[in-house]
């Protein structure tokens, strides 16, 4: 097991090598579930004082999970105790007994609709800026609780995921990284592909672009004509490949 997160590492630090930040995120949770048995992973980032969720990564669960969870951040019991935890993370049931968890309006509206049942959770916090990195993985066997050692592998790999993270950051603002597959795009179409891997809604692009929901629109339609995809789902893929 040990020996399979030492390979997980290494592989991390190549991917940074390789990818800027949106697509470094997402091949990361890719091969982080390859290696740990969970269903699905998480990776945000956000301001802390507002506690919001931005920039974020989903894998094993569809997208709409991360949108709906970021509509319930403030109702998320975990969230307090992450907080103060400093980056050793924190199981659901450390926040809240089951019997309330399993029973709340929360659950019911956040995890339940994709039967999630275990939730472990990890939060760092970067002092000079205030922005926040979590880390949440999720099973769906509520008999499959996380143990001390699925805690202990969680806040090794968080720390080395928020490292190879600003490294691919620095490496983005010195000499911004074009994938092979994009360089048919206009270079505000590579900034539209950037900010959908980000999970961004069409409002939220054209507000981060000043553009126009309409023209984001537009946008997008003349990408995925280029790149010969149906739509989101079949953007990322075509990315990963």
């Amino acid at each position: 097991m040990w020996q399979q997160d030492e390979t997980l590492i290494g592989d991390l630090y190549g991917l940074a090598a390789q990818l800027s930040s949106p697509y470094f995120r997402r091949a990361a949770l890719q091969r982080l579930l390859k290696v740990i048995q969970v269903d699905g992973a998480v990776w945000a980032s956000g301001p802390i004082a507002q506690r919001e969720l931005e920039r974020i990564s989903c894998v094993g669960l569809p997208d709409d999970f991360a949108k709906n969870l970021t509509r319930f951040t403030h109702e998320n019991p975990i969230m307090s105790h992450l907080v103060r935890a400093q980056g050793n993370p924190v199981d659901m049931r450390e926040a809240v007994e089951d019997a309330v968890f399993f029973n709340s309006d929360f659950y019911q509206a956040c995890f339940a609709p994709y039967d999630v049942q275990r939730v472990l959770s990890s939060l760092k916090i970067h002092t000079e800026t205030q922005v926040f990195t979590l880390l949440s993985v999720y099973r769906k066997r509520a008999e499959a609780v996380f143990t001390e050692e699925d805690k202990q592998r969680q806040q090794r790999l968080l720390y080395h995921l928020h490292r190879c993270d600003h490294a691919c950051l620095q490496a983005d603002m010195k000499h911004p990284w074009l994938p092979e597959q994009l360089a048919v795009l206009s270079e505000r179409e590579q900034q539209v592909v950037a900010e959908l891997m980000k999970n961004q809604t069409m409002k939220q692009i054209a507000k981060r672009l000043s553009l126009s929901p309409s023209t984001v629109a537009n946008h997008l339609y003349r990408i995925y004509q280029k790149l010969d995809v149906s739509g989101k789902a079949e953007l990322f893929a075509f990315l990963d490949q």
